[in-house]
Order: structure tokens, then sequence, then C-alpha cells
């Protein structure tokens, strides 16, 4: 029977690197009776390592649904399904049971990967500099950390869903360096199938001190100006090896004490390759080395000019 299966996310567990493997399998999903409904002008990027959302959840998702052959799965893609479980879940669900019943399919099946809190913590704040304009220091936004309470209702709501078949739920701190085979035992696939994937790409990859001191720095005066060049950087410079910063021991005890009814719980629900863990360290602060910083500054700079430059002479060879 038909089946639809859904990868949720969430944030900072390793999700673009899965659907630029997504979009590089096309093929071979196929050939195993999955559909990827992925927009074609997302593969090229996906597989080139930009984030793309996935699938996304637009307006046209389930048209692209309905342009999977009726004897395939149809596998989904798309952190933004944990948000929207976790904000207005009662819509989100609705609109699941409303494909089973368009589509056909029997049941949905859904993977989830978590994140061990200090370390998602860390991580998460690296995204709110590089692309949500954040200007404050790591420890307040450690301290204040509830994701795996949003965890928790998030699972709740999937196990009273009677649309869901199963809930798979892996922990990426765990699992990080083998991800495709932890989304390969999820799928319906025959034994020994594997997907094709470059070991030597880096998709995503996280600021360093540098990049975040003169990103935090421009985000005080625009934040969408903060958001290009910290991006740009990305971009330009893949192979640069991201911060290490690690939150202060206080820091990491508020969070430890906020957290920990909701981690327990979920460890009740997700099982044993999905359990969360304290993940603390010893505290590392950014690197401020002035001579660092300035130079930082200008290749993201460069970067950025150049970067205008190509699209607008790109721009002016279309015309």
């Amino acid at each position: 029977m038909r089946r639809l299966w859904i990868h949720i996310g969430h944030d900072k567990t390793g999700s673009s690197y899965l659907q630029a493997l997504f979009a590089r399998n096309l093929d071979l999903l196929a050939a195993q009776g999955i559909g990827y409904p992925v927009r074609k002008e997302l593969i090229e990027p996906a597989i080139m390592g930009i984030t793309t959302s996935g699938t996304e959840h637009g307006d046209d998702l389930e048209d692209r649904i309905a342009a999977i052959p009726d004897g395939q799965d149809v596998l989904l893609s798309y952190e933004g399904f944990f948000n929207s479980l976790a904000e207005q879940h009662e819509t989100e669900l609705a609109r699941w049971r409303m494909w089973c019943d368009r589509f056909g399919f029997a049941s949905v099946h859904v993977l989830l990967f978590t994140r061990n809190p200090i370390g998602h913590a860390t991580s998460s704040y690296m995204q709110i500099v590089r692309a949500h304009g954040g200007t404050g220091p790591l420890d307040t936004y450690v301290s204040r950390y509830n994701r795996p309470f949003i965890v928790m209702k998030v699972l709740q709501r999937l196990q009273a869903e009677a649309c869901v078949g199963s809930i798979t739920v892996r922990n990426y701190s765990q699992v990080r360096g083998s991800l495709a085979d932890e989304v390969i035992a999820w799928l319906p696939v025959e034994p020994g199938v594997r997907f094709e994937e470059n070991k030597g790409e880096v998709i995503n990859r996280g600021l360093t001190d540098a990049e975040m001191i003169v990103t935090r720095w421009i985000n005080k005066r625009s934040p969408g100006l903060g958001r290009q060049f910290a991006i740009q950087a990305q971009r330009s410079f893949p192979d640069l090896k991201p911060s290490k910063v690690w939150p202060s021991y206080v820091a990491q005890q508020q969070l430890q004490r906020k957290n920990a009814k909701a981690m327990a719980a979920v460890n009740q629900m997700a099982g044993d390759m999905g359990r969360y863990e304290f993940d603390v360290r010893e505290p590392h602060e950014e690197d401020r080395n002035p001579v660092q910083i300035t130079l930082t500054a200008l290749r993201m700079s460069g970067a950025w000019a150049f970067a205008r430059f190509k699209a607008k002479v790109g721009r002016l060879l279309r015309r």
C-alpha cells in the first residue's frame, strides 16, 4: 500500500546534507518506488550544497505530490514540518490527513533528528547570527534554550495522530557520521541499496570565530547586510573550519536545569538511538585576534562585492 515518508528536521541536524543526498539520488529513489517531489530548479543547488529547504511546503507542493506516479510512495523533507507541528499542529496534521485521503496514502512515517542540547544551542546561535540578525552573546541564548520541550510536544502530538504509522527518532550527535545509512534503514528500500554521496563535500558550514564577530558587528547596523556577508563567505570559502566556541559552565548548568524534565520525557518516547545526553564541555571563548578579525572582514567584503558584481554582469548578459 502507498505510504508517505516525512523527514521533519529539526534544524541543525544535517537536513541540508540529506536534501542534497535526496536530490542527487532521484533516480535511485524512483527505482525503489519512492518519489521525491522537489522543485526542478532546486535540484542543482541542492546537489551543490546550497541550502534549499528540500521539498518545501509551498502552494504547489500538492501539485508536485500529484505528479508522482500513483504506485510510488512519496518522500518529503523540510524542517518547516517540525516548526508547523510545534506552532500549529492541528492545521499541519489536518493537512497530512487530507493528503492520505487525496493521494491514497495508507499511513505516514516520520523521521526526526534531534541533537544533544548544548551543541544544538551553540549551533543554533551561530545560525541566528548568520541568518537572522543576531547580535547578543552566546551565554544569553544558551541559558534561554528550550528545544527539548518543543521536541517533547511534537512527539506527543505525533503519537496521538491516527494517520501516523511510525515515528523514528535519531540523535544527530550520535549518528552524524552515518546519516545516509540511517535514512536508508528508515526508507522502504531493498537490502544493499546505498545512496550516491560525496563524502568530501561541506554543506552549510558554520562560521569561524572571526566571521561571527564581524557578522554581529554588521548585524547591529544592518541585519540584512550581515546575512548577505555571512552566507556569501560560507559559499565562497566552504573549507574553513567553523568555530568551536562553547558556553560558560553557568550557562550550561542553566540549560540543564531548564530542560531536564523535557529531556527525560523525550528519552522515554525516542528509543535508544534518539535519546538525549547532556553534552557538558569545558567552555571555549571566541578567538578575538584583531589581525584575524580585520583580515576576515576584508575577505568577507571582497567575497560579497565579487558576488554582487558577478550577479550584475549575469543580469546584463541575459538582457
